[in-house]
């Protein structure tokens, strides 16, 4: 009998130490109105029946608040697997654990209305076993997909019916063991599901925050593209000239100077040249056919002359070459090729004039060269326009 006594003490303390364990662990931690949350707050039924008992009810009451407690526990169980959960039905769960509660209270308080403790213990278990059969069933027949709560209603079961043997040392031994792992299994399923709840928000907060930072480096990189494609063009338009797009008077004497600098042992050609009677032309015909011609000159000269060559503008109608690689005699043959392709421009006809230098001979500066071709230009001019001059052979 002592030792009866001794078994039916340690199931009550599993019984009400892990109940409220699982409760304010439940409502401290799972947020989320879920299944889970409401078989986790069913756990106050068996705290509040065993703490209300261990205050005003005598100890002879014991394996009667063991079977209630749990079998109250059990019904809780059963009623919240049948119901079809969602989040409407979670205020649904929390009245029926509530009333549950209720009950019990009349069944602990009125125990001349309710008897219930008159029951044989066979009935009792008999009763238990019941219960918790039909919440297995129920779980196997709805594929209840917690496989951690479907074990710890086995373990409860197991502990009910070895609770049958009580006249029997092993069974007196081994349902208290059973209920422990029962209790264990039913925290260890109530933390697994928190965990897992909160792990599902973590792993959903990560994963929009990959995409708002690929959004974000989307839009970043996108923002730089254009930002260097604006830088682009504002530095090709500080190099070029708006209406040929050929590089600027500037630009294109940098160009020779790094030439000279950088590729001091490269030789090189520059060639000068405009259009014969520019001023008439745009005087007689305006100038929206002055730049048709420049345009058409523009477009000539670089089907004329290499993809490496470079072509600026001087200034009105005044380009300048320059032609790495090529020395005085190999310019002259290109000056000729420009010039006889220009000669061909149709609507409206004109012609260019051409001077040309050399580099190294001609000067050591982008000055000394353009000079040079300048004086050059002057010369084709002066011996009749539409021709070619080296001036320093002049």
């Amino acid at each position: 009998m002592i030792q009866l006594d001794i078994l039916n003490q340690a199931k009550f303390l599993i019984i009400i130490c892990f109940s409220f364990l699982i409760f304010t662990f439940t409502i401290s931690m799972n947020k989320k109105n879920s299944l889970s949350k409401a078989l986790g707050l069913a756990f106050i039924l068996p705290f509040i029946i065993c703490a209300y008992s261990s205050l005003f009810l005598d100890s002879t009451y014991t394996p009667y608040i063991l079977w209630i407690s749990e079998t109250i526990l059990s019904m809780a169980f059963l009623i919240l697997i049948l119901l079809k959960f969602n989040n409407k039905s979670y205020d649904a769960a929390i009245i029926t654990i509530f009333i549950i509660g209720v009950c019990s209270y009349f069944i602990l308080m009125e125990m001349h209305i309710i008897p219930l403790y008159l029951l044989s213990h066979r009935n009792q278990v008999f009763i238990s076993a019941y219960i918790i059969i039909v919440n297995i069933g129920l779980m196997k027949y709805r594929k209840f997909p917690e496989k951690t709560f479907f074990l710890a209603n086995i373990f409860l079961l197991a502990s009910t019916l070895f609770s049958f043997f009580q006249n029997h040392n092993n069974g007196l031994i081994i349902a208290p063991g059973f209920s422990f792992m029962a209790y264990l299994t039913f925290y260890k399923y109530v933390y697994y599901e928190t965990y897992n709840e909160h792990m599902s928000k973590i792993r959903e907060i990560n994963r929009l925050k990959k995409k708002i930072d690929r959004s974000v480096n989307k839009e970043v990189k996108k923002q730089l593209l254009h930002y260097e494609m604006a830088k682009e063009k504002l530095l090709i338009k500080s190099k070029t000239d708006s209406l040929t797009k050929a590089y600027n008077k500037e630009t294109i004497i940098n160009i020779i100077d790094e030439m000279i600098e950088f590729k001091k042992n490269e030789k090189f050609c520059v060639m000068m040249f405009d259009i014969d009677n520019f001023k008439y032309i745009n005087d007689t015909f305006g100038h929206i056919i002055g730049d048709v011609c420049i345009k058409n000159l523009v477009s000539t000269t670089r089907n004329s002359i290499r993809e490496k060559d470079l072509l600026g503008r001087f200034g009105g109608d005044e380009f300048v070459i320059v032609l790495p690689g090529i020395d005085v005699e190999e310019g002259k043959a290109v000056a000729e090729r420009l010039r006889e392709n220009v000669s061909l421009i149709r609507e409206p006809e004109f012609t260019i004039s051409i001077g040309i230098s050399c580099y190294p001979q001609d000067g050591d500066t982008a000055k000394d060269l353009v000079s040079l071709a300048d004086e050059g230009l002057y010369a084709s001019k002066e011996k009749g326009k539409n021709m070619v001059s080296y001036a320093k052979v002049l």
